[in-house]
């Protein structure tokens, strides 16, 4: 029974490759159910984190988060250190993901689903920032801020006070 468990899984890792995630998610399923049925329990819970993490793979992090919380809840029961440490690290790749991020612009594609509570003025901020830096120029926008600190260094020098780091 578990030669066929892990067949099936290594079937999904090949539609994976060829992105036929579909096929995949189906070969994770049956490995899932057939570990189910022999009672393989801690394969049940590298079927259930290989289905979460296909979620991942395709885009989908609202249903992957569930469902790397429910593979970590059988990872700890199981005394599964490896998978139960997957899932956390998988969990927090997705808030430093980029491509999530970058999902406020354009059209996402999937309606933009997020899993937490993005911080919308500095991404905000952060794209104008950039927006005006491209119109302005680098080197004029350097110039600007050399033209800024002078003044700046001139007005804290009328008041007697000076900078506590040397100008580089």
């Amino acid at each position: 029974p578990q030669d066929a468990a892990v067949c099936l899984r290594n079937i999904a890792v090949c539609h994976i490759s060829l992105n036929r995630f579909d096929d995949a998610l189906e070969a994770y399923q049956r490995a899932r159910q057939h570990c189910t049925d022999h009672g393989l329990h801690l394969l049940l819970a590298q079927a259930d984190y290989n289905i979460a993490y296909l979620y991942y793979l395709r885009g989908e992090y609202t249903r992957a988060i569930e469902l790397y919380r429910a593979a970590r809840e059988r990872s700890v029961e199981l005394k599964d250190e490896y998978h139960c440490s997957l899932c956390d690290l998988d969990q927090a790749e997705m808030f430093l993901d980029l491509n999530l991020v970058l999902g406020y612009w354009g059209d996402g594609g999937s309606g933009r689903a997020y899993h937490h509570t993005a911080p919308i003025n500095s991404l905000v901020a952060l794209h104008e920032a950039l927006l005006i830096l491209l119109e302005e120029g680098l080197d004029e926008a350097w110039a600007r801020h050399r033209r800024n600190h002078l003044a700046l260094r001139a007005g804290l020098e009328t008041l007697g006070l000076s900078f506590l780091v040397d100008e580089a």
